[in-house]
């Protein structure tokens, strides 16, 4: 293995299957992010297929904001664009919850995780002043028509909605679980991951130091799918928006994804 693979930085997320409908500190929304960001297509570092061992997660620095919750729950429905958000807690903002499950989709993905009404995006208050909620950490979007079978294989059709979770599992290492594992989305309209990865600190490659090596990083940056666990990664096409340090890829459906160069 190269000494690049040996420091191969990357988000992990594990998706997996669902029982319950709990929520903690998210943002559903109907619709894409209000403020649009300008993505660049990058450019593979090196192969695009790795095994689970060459993939290492990346560490958060110590002075990141800690996300206002853990564990995000939303109904996507096959017949509008959705989307549900974690955030970081905002420096200037109210204290954060108390950390509890805390229960909320109104039916219309608006809302922005402590019973509040949104305003179409769902993050009307993120960033504002007494507001909890700070930058943007992840998103998921699930478009209309995205839905293209259950776990089981059976097709979506339309007015069918599905109760979507996304959970933090390890705050020192951006590792998280989307469920229910095995949801499948279509080809012509696949839903949208977006992380963002400036939690790093910039130190990309954990050499202790920020520096042009770790800047020259971003532009390899990528989405990973692992289809089953302990199997390979495959780098999907993906693109950066360096104004806002986020990475996007149209993703297949539900399994482990991580992020990496």
């Amino acid at each position: 293995m190269s000494a690049v693979s040996c420091h191969r930085a990357i988000l992990v997320l594990t998706l997996a299957a669902v029982a319950a409908c709990a929520s903690d500190g998210f943002s559903p929304s109907s619709g894409a992010p209000s403020s649009p960001e300008t993505f660049t297509a990058t450019t593979p570092l090196g192969p695009v297929e790795l095994p689970d061992t060459a993939m290492h997660p990346v560490a958060v620095s110590a002075s990141a904001p800690a996300p206002v919750y853990d564990t995000a729950s939303f109904y996507a429905r096959n017949d509008q664009d959705r989307s549900v958000s974690l955030f970081f807690a905002n420096p200037a903002g109210s204290p954060a919850f108390d950390g509890g499950d805390h229960e909320h989709d109104d039916g219309h993905g608006h809302g922005d995780g402590n019973g509040n009404g949104g305003n179409g995006n769902g993050n009307q208050d993120a960033g504002a002043p007494g507001s909890p909620l700070g930058s943007e950490y992840v998103r998921l979007t699930v478009w209309k028509n995205s839905l293209l079978a259950w776990p089981d294989g059976r097709p979506f059709v339309a007015g069918d909605s599905v109760l979507i979770t996304v959970r933090l599992v390890d705050r020192t290492q951006l590792l998280f679980e989307f469920e229910p594992s095995g949801l499948r989305f279509t080809a012509s309209k696949p839903a949208e991951l977006r992380i963002n990865y400036g939690v790093a600190g910039g130190d990309l490659n954990q050499d202790g130091q920020v520096d042009a090596a770790d800047s020259a990083l971003v532009a390899h940056f990528g989405i990973w799918h692992q289809a089953t666990a302990g199997g390979l990664f495959l780098r999907l096409a993906s693109a950066i928006a360096p104004s806002t340090q986020t990475v996007r890829a149209d993703i297949p459906g539900f399994s482990r994804y991580a992020v990496s160069y």
